[in-house]
């Protein structure tokens, strides 16, 4: 129990966050907090989103049932402060009772924050005198209630005594409280309240999809906390929290996750959000949105006031499953476990990576490394990367070979508000003397014979490479990160394609350079009918002597499911008819026997999240294969990751993925991961 009250004020915490950056505007919350934290831009958006749909519900129910005697009751209601705010905006009818009801403790506090500030108490109406030892306080219109929801017969004793309205427009309000409750306890108070209350609406805000990689991720939190998320253990999906409620006495049941309520909202709004602070985790909110959902059940009077929550259609095509992916998953590898990351297939298997965010010596921190993984042994090496005296710790970035022993960055940010504005050339090929060139080919020779996972083991060097500036001319794709760049060999010379992006102004990129590497001049391709919409964290791969384009974030965070061809030759766009191909953004691609392979990325449906989509270049069918199902000791997260095709092997070797998964901390995926090629043909 304690516990539980424990997220309440953690929760609390956050919305004040939340409201002083300026997403919501409450003078009260403030009033319920006795210290101040500054949360990630990531939790302010969640805590936006969470409190503007509560507060879009309070507003529709109250402009719709203000003249009747209508009645609020908010269960879990903690130091929720939407009736202060209603009552100083004057929305709050004369003729409505807003009733609170928690644990006793959690109430008592709540008193203790009202009576000490005069603010609170001057809104307040008259107080009403009760004997009833269960309220806490009792005006005109407000009451505190504190008692265990867990014990039906103690709620149903109160709101006896206490001269509740039963035949009252009610609106149950449940955010984030009975999920924390078990199984029978959430039940018997969701069937008592459609059993009293004939003419009434339960709206639950909570969580779903607990069996995926971030849902368990999720379930761990709270775990952790002490407060396990109980009933979602059987009320995991959308379609089983309508039955819950349909099946417990409510006439009809919406769900809509917290993506469908962000995509209702103004395009003036989500601007607005938007330029409120730097945010770069787009993966994660949107997967925080998919597992959280608003339930609306209703009965009797307030049937129409299910109209709101009816589920937006999509104009998308989108296609179900055709089967289910097959992975090998690796022994745990600190030193590949990283996000944001970029990596290139180089000779002999070697896959060289660059940069990302991942731990070193405990800490989160952007990685100044390159690391040379050789596919055919698992083993590693890793590097120092520096330029102009300073650690190369970048994210987001893209890097390709020049030749067999140089690699071009280009693009990423080293911090929030800092991007990486020159090209940068690595040399793999160490200048040193003939010791050290020694210790080097042993080093190499032991990379490449022996399997090792155990990060003891690990080769761990201690160069240094030193990054060079590639000097270029033209209009030179500056100010980026999230963007692609590919190397295509067009008639003989070597072409390096950049398409797309953000940059420090929150834009979304849409423009198209071209690098002819002989010249060293950049072109930039002329805009066009069929040019694809802007986007960044989309895909890109050489494909028939051209660029193929695929998927991506559109400017109104809105993920694309289109995939565009650029040929090279005549410098023009095609978009390619698909149908059925799920949007993603945040994932990779490669070209396998005329297939296009998506693997991963996140998308905005919470029931058809990416897997790895296979796309026939020549039929343009297009098959979807589900994630396999997930390990809750070892979860993956398939975005922000990279992915290399090894042909020899047969095999495409993930590394990397996660994210900072809202407030639920840090997931790094632990080990390699072994796709077989064959499955996609």
């Amino acid at each position: 129990m304690i516990a539980v009250q424990g997220t309440n004020d953690s929760s609390v915490v956050s919305k004040c966050s939340m409201v002083s950056k300026g997403y919501i505007n409450d003078e009260f919350l403030k009033c319920f907090v006795k210290r101040k934290a500054c949360r990630t831009a990531l939790i302010n958006r969640g805590y936006y989103i969470r409190v503007k749909c509560v507060q879009h519900i309070l507003s529709k129910f109250l402009s719709v049932y203000s003249a009747e005697k209508c009645q609020i009751v908010s269960f879990g209601a903690g130091f929720d402060s939407s009736y202060f705010n209603l009552k100083a905006d004057g929305k709050f009818p004369s003729s409505c009772l807003y009733t609170e009801v928690d644990f006793p403790e959690v109430m008592a506090k709540k008193l203790d924050c009202i009576r000490n500030n005069s603010s609170l108490r001057d809104l307040l109406s008259a107080k009403k005198p009760v004997e009833i030892k269960k309220i806490v306080l009792s005006t005109e219109d407000y009451i505190l209630v504190g008692v265990d929801l867990q014990n039906i017969r103690n709620v149903d004793h109160v709101f006896m005594e206490m001269g509740i309205r039963y035949s009252a427009p009610t609106l149950f309000l449940s955010e984030c409280a009975i999920v924390y409750m078990d199984v029978k306890s959430s039940d018997d108070l969701i069937r008592w309240s459609a059993a009293k209350f004939p003419n009434s609406a339960f709206v639950t805000y909570e969580q779903v999809y607990p069996d995926d990689g971030f849902g368990i991720i999720m379930q761990r939190h709270f775990a952790s906390l002490g407060s396990p998320l109980k009933s979602l253990i059987v009320y995991k999906s959308i379609l089983s929290q309508q039955n819950r409620y349909r099946n417990l006495g409510w006439d009809s049941c919406c769900v809509f996750t917290m993506n469908d309520f962000y995509e209702s909202l103004s395009d003036e709004e989500k601007s607005r959000v938007k330029r409120i602070e730097m945010f770069d985790e787009f993966e994660e909110w949107h997967l925080k949105c998919s597992h959280y959902v608003l339930v609306c059940a209703c009965q009797g009077a307030l049937l129409p006031f299910l109209d709101i929550a009816q589920k937006l259609s999509s104009n998308i095509q989108l296609t179900d499953y055709s089967g289910r992916l097959e992975w090998k998953m690796l022994p745990k590898c600190s030193h590949l476990q990283r996000f944001g990351h970029k990596s290139v297939l180089m000779e002999n298997q070697l896959i060289a990576i660059v940069g990302g965010f991942g731990t070193r010596e405990g800490k989160h921190l952007r990685l100044g490394d390159l690391v040379l993984y050789d596919a055919k042994t698992g083993n590693h090496v890793c590097y120092n990367i520096y330029f102009n005296g300073h650690l190369l710790d970048i994210i987001h970035s893209s890097v390709i070979t020049l030749n067999c022993n140089s690699l071009l960055i280009m693009g990423g940010r080293s911090s929030p508000v800092k991007t990486q504005n020159e090209s940068l050339r690595i040399d793999l090929e160490i200048n040193s003397d003939e010791s050290d060139a020694e210790v080097e080919k042993y080093r190499i020779e032991t990379l490449h014979s022996s399997r090792i996972f155990d990060d003891q083991n690990v080769i761990c060097n201690t160069k240094k490479f030193t990054c060079s500036s590639f000097p270029t001319n033209g209009c030179k794709p500056l100010n980026r990160w999230r963007h692609t760049t590919t190397s295509v060999n067009f008639k003989g010379i070597d072409h390096v394609v950049v398409f797309g992006g953000c940059n420090l102004e929150s834009e979304v990129l849409g423009d198209c350079l071209v690098l002819n590497m002989k010249m060293l001049i950049w072109k930039e391709v002329e805009n066009c009918r069929h040019f694809p919409e802007p986007r960044h964290s989309h895909s890109a791969v050489a494909w028939n002597f051209g660029v193929l384009v695929s998927c991506g974030l559109g400017r109104n965070d809105r993920p694309l499911n289109s995939v565009f061809f650029l040929d090279l030759e005549f410098l023009s766009w095609r978009e390619l008819q698909l149908v059925g191909l799920l949007p993603r953004y945040s994932h990779t691609s490669h070209i396998w026997k005329e297939k296009l392979l998506l693997l991963g990325g996140v998308n905005i449906f919470s029931e058809l999240s990416p897997g790895v989509a296979v796309v026939d270049l020549l039929s343009l069918n297009v098959r979807e294969l589900r994630l396999p199902i997930q390990d809750p000791e070892n979860p993956v997260l398939l975005h922000k990751h990279v992915s290399e095709l090894v042909e020899e092997t047969g095999e495409i070797v993930v590394l990397g993925g996660g994210g900072n998964c809202f407030s639920f901390g840090t997931h790094l995926n632990n080990g390699p991961i072994i796709l077989p090629i064959e499955q996609f043909l």
